[in-house]
């Protein structure tokens, strides 16, 4: 077996083409999977795609890292139930801190629910 251990990384495309996309890697050296699919956007919740889309890696995935917890807009990453429905680990890394007043306010405009928002982990701060 090789060494080190795979890591999914999620992310979305650009906002023209509603994607939601998937790489694995193993250490910092192989990029061993790519996974796309399709995401509505603004529907208001990407962990059932996220899921959908961790189901799609064959592999001994270690950790999901999320590209923040927003995707195609407004759809908000669950991370709590994403770790637990894939009994993976699953962190969301992102520059700079959300503004969860300025998400509520967004996902209010739009009719959507704004409970995920009130789930959302701590943020810690690494580094700087």
């Amino acid at each position: 077996m090789k060494q080190g251990s795979r890591f999914l990384g999620i992310d979305d495309g650009p906002r023209e083409v509603e994607k939601l996309i998937g790489v694995s890697y193993r250490g910092t050296e192989f990029m061993e999977q790519v996974e796309i699919i399709d995401q509505e956007p603004d529907s208001g919740d990407a962990t059932e795609d996220i899921v959908k889309l961790y189901s799609l890696f064959n592999q001994d995935i270690r950790a999901i890292l999320l590209d923040g917890i927003s995707f195609n807009g407004f759809n908000i990453a669950d991370i709590d139930r994403i770790a637990e429905e894939t009994d993976t680990a699953t962190v969301a890394v992102t520059s700079n801190e959300p503004d969860k007043e300025a998400m509520r306010k967004g996902l209010e405009a739009v009719g959507l629910e704004t409970d995920l928002i009130d789930k959302l982990p701590e943020v810690h701060r690494f580094g700087d």
